[in-house]
This record gives structure tokens, C-alpha cells and sequence, in this order.
């Protein structure tokens, strides 16, 4: 498809302000914190002027800060106190950050994970956050502004995690299941594009669900009912069966994003020869998102196998946004990564998003992994990403999400 293919083809949607890599502008992480409660900080790193320089930094930003020398001396205060989150220097003596942090993943998983690193061994990072599931790594020189912008999203993360186990515990009406039957039956898909951020060009649409039933105003809503009855799968197998009847109308040569729900790797429907999206693999990125329950599939990565051996492409869809870390990212080494829209925002104005995007941009494209920044909403977000090395954009600024014609 040429790089001058343009979505003329579509018409305005109704429902944008559903999540589609763009929309209204996200609360910035940064501005979240635990409540009145300072945020308690653990910040281990072997070099006593590192820890006395940071901790004073992050104290000046009114965090609660322990200092530890050694991975031992981390653990000692961590039997002893509770800590929100762990910040580690990778390298040091004895114990490493990785495996500390990883011990700290086994013992105390509700405690968030920070690396520092100065490696410049992008596989060796990997693998470091393979193990310890950390929150989020900063390649050192880093200020202690920008440590403390990502405590803060680690904190916030952190509280939304307990805000909704509580009210997972929390009764609620049930559903009505006639009703959403009726809607998944009249479900439709809405495409954005995704261009190349060298030449404007389109590279592929990312098929949007919609419902016109106010009960589920946006895709969000959608899903959390799917879940609620156990209709995933029979969500997900709709969507799959409406992108497969849009494809002869999305412009030739371009790719299509389709969105996976986890529970839906484990439905064999997903993988059949006869599937609704076979025919057209070669055209498919299946979107990973790490927000739900990946955990739940033991043998993820064997699934994702299965998937590229039938000709799909793999993206890990919000890779910044901390629900599951840089986990999924780190276990599937995907074909594309997509930022999160909430690191996308305010990117051209704030230093340390700058720097965050740029260490895990360079990741990616060490690991040869194409990077998609999504949530794109004025011309100085869109030069600053494409500055700091992504590959593709999509947001608001760069195209809504539109309706085929019928």
C-alpha cells in the first residue's frame, strides 16, 4: 500500500469519545498520589552519595524516603516496615537490583518496583525486567524529578489496584443478559488510523467496537459486562467476525489492529483454520492489552505462538501504563509496542515523559520491536514523539475513529 493512502474512505463515527488511542486528555500520573498519606519510598543503591543526593531530592517532594546500601539491608527494613515502592540500582555489588526486586515481587508483590539502570546491555535490561516485573526502568543519569514522576504513577497504580479489588468485593446489580445479547448482536466497528510518523502515510486502522445501546456508552463499558457474564469469548468472536466483513472495504494493503481480551487467548476459536480473520493473518495485528488478567493464562507465551505461526502479528497495547508493568512486554518481545496514552500526553512540555518514552523506545528498537504512539492530540506531541524515535502515530490529531461506509 502506497504511504499516501488516506482513510477517504470512511465516514464520521458517532461515540468518539469511546477509548481509541485518543479522546478526552487523561488524568497525568504524576498527579495522583496515595491520598493525604506521604508515599514511603525504599531507594537502594550501593553508592552512599547516590542515596544521600536522591533521598534528599525525593524528600524535598515530600516523599517518606529509607535509604538501604545492599539488597540485604533492603530486605532487613522491608521484614520491618511497609514500603509502597522499591526503587533499585541495577548494578551492585553482590545482589543485583533484578534479583532483588524479583524477591520482592515473590515476597511482598504489592509493593511497586523501580530499576535504575546505566546498562547499556538492552537484552540484559530485558531480562531484568522479565524476572522482576518491574513498574517501570529509568537509564541512568536520571534526576530525582524524574524518579519521583514515576513513583508518584507507581503509587497511583498501586491504589487504583486496591480501589478496585474492593469494589470487585462489592455487590452489585447482575447485568441484564438479554439486553447485552441484543448488543453484541448489533455491535460495529469504528476504525482509526495508524501512520507512519516518517511520512504521514497510513499503515494500518485499529478496528474500535461500538454499540449504540446507551447502557454501554463506551467500549470500556462493553467489556466490563462481557466479563461480568462470562460472554468474552462470544464478545470477542463477534468483533473478530465484523472486522473479517469490513476488511474488503479498508483501503488494499493496509493492516487492521484487533484488540484480544486475555480470556480469549484461552478460547480455541481464536487459533482454527477456519477462523473468521485466518484468510487475512498476514493483515492482522492482534493488540495485547496488559490492563486484564494475563496472569490467567499459564501458558501465554505458547499461545502467541501459535498465533505468529498463523501469519498475526503481535502488539502489547498501553506499554507505560503500569497495570502489569513492563511484564507482558518483556515475556512476549511483540512485533510492535504501543504507549500508553496517559505517557503520550503533555509529552512535548514535560522532560522526564520525554525520557521515559525515549529509555523504552530505544529498548524497542534495539530489540527490533516497532513503537506506536497512541493518544496523539496537537502538532507539538506528534513532532516531539517522532523525535524521540517512534515509528508510528495514531491519536485525535491524526485521525478519528470513523465508521465504513455502508
Amino acid at each position: 500500500m502506497s504511504d499516501t493512502t488516506k482513510p477517504a474512505t470512511l465516514d464520521s463515527a458517532a461515540h468518539e469519545g469511546a477509548r481509541a488511542g485518543g479522546g478526552p486528555a487523561a488524568t497525568d500520573g504524576a498527579e495522583r498520589t496515595r491520598g493525604a498519606d506521604p508515599i514511603r519510598v525504599l531507594h537502594v543503591d550501593d553508592d552512599p552519595d547516590v542515596t544521600a543526593a536522591l533521598g534528599l531530592g525525593l524528600r524535598r517532594q515530600r516523599f517518606e524516603v529509607t535509604s538501604a546500601g545492599s539488597a540485604e539491608e533492603a530486605l532487613r527494613i522491608l521484614e520491618k516496615q511497609e514500603i509502597d515502592v522499591v526503587v533499585s540500582d541495577e548494578q551492585m555489588p553482590g545482589t543485583s537490583g533484578s534479583q532483588l526486586l524479583a524477591a520482592v515481587r515473590r515476597r511482598w508483590p504489592e509493593a511497586m518496583r523501580i530499576m535504575l539502570s546505566g546498562c547499556t546491555d538492552f537484552r540484559a535490561t530485558l531480562d531484568a525486567i522479565n524476572e522482576a516485573h518491574v513498574f517501570r526502568f529509568l537509564t541512568k543519569p536520571c534526576s530525582s524529578e524524574d524518579v519521583a514522576f514515576c513513583i508518584r504513577q507507581a503509587a497511583a497504580v498501586k491504589e487504583a489496584a486496591r480501589a478496585a479489588n474492593e469494589a470487585a468485593r462489592t455487590p452489585s446489580p447482575a447485568p441484564d443478559a438479554d439486553r447485552f445479547a441484543k448488543c453484541i448482536d448489533s455491535i460495529w466497528m469504528a476504525y482509526q488510523p495508524v501512520v507512519r510518523a516518517a511520512s504521514s502515510g497510513v499503515y494500518a486502522y485499529e478496528a474500535l467496537v461500538r454499540c449504540d445501546d446507551p447502557a454501554y456508552a463506551s467500549a470500556l463499558d462493553l467489556i466490563r459486562h462481557a466479563e461480568r457474564l462470562s460472554a468474552v469469548e462470544a464478545l470477542d468472536g463477534k468483533i473478530r467476525a465484523r472486522v473479517a466483513a469490513d476488511l474488503e472495504s479498508v483501503p488494499a494493503g493496509a493492516n487492521v489492529l484487533v484488540n484480544v481480551h486475555p480470556r480469549s487467548l484461552l478460547d480455541e476459536s481464536l487459533y482454527a483454520e477456519d477462523g473468521a480473520l485466518r484468510a487475512a493473518s498476514h493483515r492482522v495485528i492482534y493488540e495485547i492489552t496488559e490492563r486484564q488478567g494475563l496472569e490467567a493464562v499459564p501458558d501465554l507465551k505458547q499461545r502467541v505462538s501459535r498465533l505468529r505461526r498463523a501469519g498475526y502479528r503481535i502488539a502489547v497495547d498501553d506499554l507505560g501504563s503500569g497495570y502489569s508493568g513492563l511484564s507482558t512486554f518483556a515475556q512476549l518481545v511483540p512485533d510492535f509496542v504501543k504507549f500508553d496514552m496517559d505517557l503520550i500526553r503533555g509529552i512535548d512540555v514535560s522532560l522526564t515523559k520525554a525520557k521515559l518514552l525515549a529509555s523504552m523506545a530505544t529498548l524497542c528498537h534495539d530489540l527490533k520491536i516497532q513503537t506506536i504512539a497512541e493518544g496523539i492530540e496537537t502538532a507539538s506531541e506528534q513532532r516531539r514523539v517522532t523525535d524521540l524515535g517512534c515509528d508510528f502515530l495514531q491519536g485525535y490529531h491524526i485521525g478519528r475513529p470513523l465508521r465504513l461506509r455502508e
